[in-house]
């Protein structure tokens, strides 16, 4: 497929968002930086090129430019969330746990976020925090498979299996 060549900044960040959904992430990045050089005041180029530099494991980076998008936009609740990627990642689950917290209270409803929030939780040990941020899911949407099985999974570990 063969992506136009962009002209503005929105076109740009569309740009980056093909290649990145095409798996081109180092591309996607290149496109995102440019909207960025266009319009530095545009918080979802940020958050996409930060998102990317995670799946290239460029943490630090992604944080700065998720911290970026924040700071252009205090409701960009998906720039907590891969910004509390980034910071899990890192194993910095103090801040990653804060940004999700954030995250959640912006868009309470979604799943994604409580099974990474209790990812934090179970990586470190603690099967019981990850059950109650599981919990806290299913309080939201009480039918969500996937959050009954990894609720189900911490349950065996918490009992000993």
């Amino acid at each position: 497929m063969t992506i136009p060549t962009p002209q503005t900044a929105d076109e740009y960040l569309e740009a980056g968002n093909q290649h990145y959904f095409a798996g081109r992430v180092q591309e996607a990045i290149k496109h995102y930086t440019q909207a960025i050089r266009l319009n530095p005041q545009d918080d979802r180029a940020f958050t996409r090129r930060g998102t990317a530099f995670i799946d290239i494991k460029r943490h630090d980076d992604a944080i700065t430019d998720l911290t970026e998008a924040i700071r252009l936009n205090p409701l960009a609740w998906s720039a907590y969330y891969h910004r509390g990627i980034a910071y899990h990642d890192l194993r910095e689950d103090d801040n990653a746990i804060a940004d999700y917290e954030e995250a959640l209270r912006q868009m309470p409803v979604d799943m994604a976020t409580y099974i990474r929030y209790a990812l934090v939780f179970a990586d470190r040990g603690d099967y019981a925090g990850a059950i109650a941020i599981y919990d806290r899911a299913l309080q939201v949407s009480p039918d969500e498979k996937m959050v009954h099985v990894f609720k189900m999974l911490a349950s065996r570990k918490l009992a000993g299996g």
